[in-house]
């Protein structure tokens, strides 16, 4: 069994477990009314559905998406009821929230499983079970978060590494470094010699490339090298 199909059916079946653990509680306070902004969400939500526009037509001083999300989930599984309603919509932050759990194991494993449990352990009586805009962020908040860490841990040999190559501009260059304006970095990056060396290579299929460059001439350009960090 390859590594693909064992982490996924490892996701697959600590998602089922958690899902059956917490379900108990969900289903009992699937119809607890809570007046919060879950309200003025499905409120306006309905509203928006109807061709109402927001912060025109209707006030408010939240951020749009809530809203129309909630349009969309009325206008999907039609709820003919205003406790139906308020069902359908904390049904869908469930689903949404295992969703985001089984995406965590799957990339970040048991750590993340383990995080997940606390959190949906703890999730009603933080009101994290209602259609709110904080539940909605919190587990595509916490994949950033573990992609950071999980990203600053692995020591990556770049000599050996093929899957993670990105084109570079090449800017300048002193007697140690290279310069470049790399797209995945904010600020300009640099490298050594050395560096470059071990790094410089890409692959496409099947196909490897080693020391592929497309070189440009032009005036001696203008430029700050004052804000720099290493490529990592």
């Amino acid at each position: 069994m390859n590594t693909f199909i064992k982490r996924l059916l490892t996701a697959s079946f600590l998602t089922l477990i958690l899902s059956l653990l917490v379900a108990p509680g969900f289903r009992s306070h699937i119809f607890f009314l809570n007046f919060v902004d879950e309200d003025d969400n499905i409120v306006i939500g309905n509203l928006a559905g109807e061709g109402k526009k927001l912060y025109t037509d209707v006030y408010t001083q939240h951020q749009p998406i809530m809203f129309y999300l909630s349009a969309g989930i009325e206008k999907v599984v039609k709820p003919d009821n205003i406790l139906m309603t308020v069902k359908r919509h904390r049904e869908f932050m469930i689903v949404w929230s295992f969703l985001w759990i089984f995406i965590l194991i799957y990339r970040f494993g048991l750590p993340l499983f383990f995080a997940s449990a606390v959190i949906e352990l703890m999730k009603i009586n933080l009101l994290g079970n209602l259609f709110l805009a904080e539940s909605f962020v919190v587990y595509p908040l916490i994949y950033l978060i573990s992609y950071l860490v999980y990203k600053n841990q692995k020591k990556i040999d770049w000599e050996k590494d093929w899957k993670d190559g990105h084109y570079v501009v090449a800017i300048g260059y002193d007697k140690n470094k290279l310069y470049f304006e790399d797209p995945s970095s904010p600020l300009r990056t640099y490298l050594s010699y050395d560096e470059l060396n071990k790094r410089w290579h890409n692959q496409q299929k099947k196909e490897k490339y080693f020391h592929y460059a497309i070189s440009v001439y032009g005036k001696k350009p203008k430029f700050s090298l004052n804000k720099k960090v290493h490529m990592g």
